[in-house]
């Protein structure tokens, strides 16, 4: 199993003068650091105000693996561009269904 951690120490400026700053976006993965530009991840609330749904029906939409999400503890979490490239699947999908009419006909 991998040792996915996420490295938010202070560290000693590289000038050597003595400041501090903060390592920000930095994982640690199996003792390597690994830079990463991740997107921020959105509560419930905000997911259902972009799929203009109620938080609870985003939550059970969740927690069933309808939409994409990850729970942390006890909290369901969103990327704003992974609900995006759901509503954009399911529009590609609803595109190639047969309407009512070419369902009639077959």
């Amino acid at each position: 199993m991998q040792n996915l951690g996420h490295n938010s120490q202070m560290t000693t400026g590289a000038s050597g003068d003595g400041k501090q700053s903060r390592s920000t976006g930095n994982f640690v993965l199996e003792g390597r650091s690994v830079i990463s530009a991740t997107e921020p991840l959105i509560d419930a609330a905000e997911a259902a105000r972009i799929l203009r749904l109620h938080p609870v029906t985003v939550r059970e939409m969740a927690s069933r693996g309808v939409i994409p999400a990850l729970k942390i503890g006890k909290v369901w979490r969103f990327r704003a561009s992974s609900l995006d490239e759901w509503i954009t699947g399911r529009l590609e999908l609803s595109r190639h269904q047969l309407s009512p009419e070419e369902r009639k006909e077959r």
